[in-house]
């Protein structure tokens, strides 16, 4: 599967009109990126998708994101893979697991209302979005303090987080790191957790 473009009703769309139209697609999950639609998952410049193997493997490290996460204490509540972020005008994304700190009133809400963690698990395909036009893009909003890009085939975590008005960058394969707010210990080596070590040959 190479294409990257979803139908959309406008060549040029804002984020309003995204989250409208995302509405009535049902479970499939889209972005915007700079006013153009595309499915969430898959590179902008018409490469291959993952293979089986590494979904297999993203879909592993995902669920260890959301247990580990899942000690958040209310009102803060871990979404996985569905919640939108309203990054800017013309952008909004999905990232694999948010923990979000609004009230959350509205449960037929698409957008994350208080995104403070963001996480995306890296998969080689996308990997250029994700420490690149994302890393930007979840900065834009204000809330956001942490953003994790979790590497489940080198076994790294790269976290960045604000600190004292700028964004500092650690990255670790091994121990715990804190995420406060909301006042999280992480440890990384649970994030590993079900990853076969050596894979079957073909």
């Amino acid at each position: 599967m190479t294409t990257t473009a979803a139908p959309q009703p406008n060549p040029h769309m804002t984020s309003d009109e995204f989250l409208v139209w995302a509405e009535g697609q049902g479970d499939s999950k889209f972005e915007l990126h700079d006013g153009v639609v595309v499915s969430k998952g898959e590179p902008l410049d018409g490469a291959p998708t993952a293979m089986a193997g590494e979904r297999r493997r993203h879909s592993v490290v995902k669920l260890n994101v959301v247990r580990a996460l899942d000690t958040v204490v209310p009102p803060c509540r871990v979404h996985v893979d569905g919640i939108a972020i309203r990054v800017s005008d013309d952008a909004a994304f999905i990232p694999d697991v948010l923990v979000d700190c609004g009230a959350q009133t509205d449960m037929d809400s698409l957008t994350a209302e208080r995104p403070v963690i963001v996480v995306e698990v890296l998969s080689r395909s996308t990997a250029h979005l994700d420490l690149g036009r994302k890393l930007e893009g979840y900065f834009a909003v204000e809330s956001v303090q942490h953003y994790l890009l979790v590497d489940p085939h080198d076994r790294r975590v790269i976290h960045h987080r604000r600190d004292a008005g700028i964004i500092a960058t650690s990255i670790q394969s091994t121990g715990t790191f804190d995420l406060d707010p909301p006042g999280l210990t992480i440890s990384v080596d649970a994030l590993w957790d079900g990853l076969v070590d050596d894979e079957p040959q073909a």
